[in-house]
């Protein structure tokens, strides 16, 4: 009985240290969270250099989930859910083309292209001739307007 209640100082203090582990490793705890905050930003980074050439701002933040936020000639981002379909489809660009360079999928899909205005729509293709080689295939979907095609027409051949 001595020598249980001799250990027992040394089995507290492991269990302080157990506990100390279990709390740091936590989904709420600093090395989940500080592992997050630094992949956010590496993803952050990578986004932002197609973005600027854009004229936007990509911010990832983690807030009750991951929420994606675009800004636009230098304002403040704002979550995607809260944007206008242009915006919108910059930051689908935006994460497809990030995760294109992380995988290696080397395919890209653009879906109704033609709530884009031209002005945005010419950089986006731009930006895709810029990073042709990156993709085996583009494909383009949308309604055939005159104009969506005469940028198409233009950019790409």
């Amino acid at each position: 009985m001595l020598s249980v209640k001799n250990a027992l100082p040394e089995q507290e203090e492991s269990l302080k240290v157990l506990e100390a582990l279990t709390a740091a490793f936590s989904k709420k705890g600093p090395v989940l969270e500080g592992n997050t905050k630094t992949y956010l930003a590496f993803f952050e980074q990578q986004m932002n250099e197609s973005a600027v050439k854009l004229g936007y701002t990509i911010r990832l933040a983690m807030e009750n989930g991951l929420h994606v936020c675009i800004g636009r000639n230098g304002k403040n981002p704002v979550d995607v859910s809260n944007c206008s379909a242009r915006e919108k489809a910059v930051a689908i660009f935006l994460l497809l083309d990030m995760l294109n360079s992380f995988t290696g999928i080397r395919l890209l899909f653009f879906d109704e292209v033609e709530m884009l205005d031209n002005d945005i729509w010419r950089a986006l293709l731009n930006l895709v001739k810029e990073k042709k080689n990156d993709y085996d295939h583009v494909v383009i979907a949308g309604v055939n307007h005159s104009d969506t095609m005469e940028v198409v027409d233009e950019i790409l051949r």
